[in-house]
């Protein structure tokens, strides 16, 4: 039977709801109010002083505090907005260097090309910044490009690139043959704008890729069922030059035709012929 000094009042538990971390500091304080309560008694009794019951008033008024009901968020569809140009021109980075390397390669191309008409000069000083000087080539001076390859493109800053690229040429001074320039190699800044590209300086010379000598492939004599095979692979009027084994395979230099009668020297892979059963 529990002792008369130990009197408590009914907690409302039920009611204590406020929200967040608020509801565990009130559970706690009431608890430590009603573990107080009783140590005081217990001393009270042990020590033999009397001591009146100290009821703990808790009312309904005092504790509740209003819940809110919070209903988990429906999944909506937001409603289509009104694009801007910007976001209708956004790029993605990667897209945006493959597509600068183009308009690089795309540049060189005309700006070495001298071909003697006015339109692709008008072109040119159209692209290139104010103040560019114009070309000052010899009489009868002409250029085309045979090719022109990007190797890299090196951001600069937001949608601007620098790109390396190799240039091929074939001049001739007038009128004479044509002949094939030495390799060029040159850098190009591009930027990308919400009006388009633009080239922001004329070209930069640089350096050529560095080019190591080629290790030698070993040589032996090509047997005359392999030297078959390669040339039935090679094409009509192939003639093997050489080879040897590699890896287990047959490397075998062969000379070329094609239709147009020229002879370049080719490689042939083959795999090592079945062993015959006799």
């Amino acid at each position: 039977m529990a002792n008369e000094d130990e009197q408590f009042e009914r907690i409302p538990w039920e009611q204590l709801s406020p929200p967040g971390g608020q509801r565990k500091g009130m559970v706690y304080a009431l608890a430590a109010a009603i573990v107080a309560a009783a140590v005081s008694a217990t001393l009270a009794r042990n020590l033999g002083a009397p001591a009146e019951p100290v009821p703990i008033e808790m009312t309904t008024a005092a504790l509740a505090v209003p819940t809110t009901t919070v209903s988990p968020p429906a999944a909506t569809v937001p409603e289509p907005g009104v694009w801007s140009e910007a976001d209708l021109m956004a790029v993605h980075p990667e897209e945006l260097r493959t597509e600068a390397m183009a308009v690089a390669e795309w540049f060189v191309s005309d700006y070495f090309t001298v071909d003697g008409s006015e339109t692709l000069g008008a072109e040119l000083t159209g692209l290139l910044p104010s103040g560019a000087p114009p070309t000052s080539h010899p009489p009868g001076f002409r250029s085309f490009v045979d090719w022109a390859r990007a190797l890299t493109a090196s951001e600069q800053g937001p949608s601007e690139f620098t790109v390396s690229l190799l240039v091929r040429s074939l001049a001739a001074t007038d009128g004479g043959a044509y002949m094939r320039a030495p390799l060029r190699a040159v850098e190009v800044t591009v930027l990308w704008t919400d009006d388009g590209w633009s080239i922001t300086d004329l070209p930069t010379p640089t350096e050529l890729p560095a080019m190591a000598e080629s290790p030698p492939w070993p040589e032996q004599e090509v047997t005359d069922e392999v030297a078959a095979l390669a040339v039935e692979k090679a094409g009509p009027g192939a003639v093997v030059l050489g080879g040897g084994e590699v890896g287990g395979r047959w490397r075998v230099v062969v000379e070329a035709v094609d239709p147009i009668g020229g002879r370049w020297p080719m490689v042939v892979w083959l795999d090592p012929p079945p062993l015959s059963d006799d």
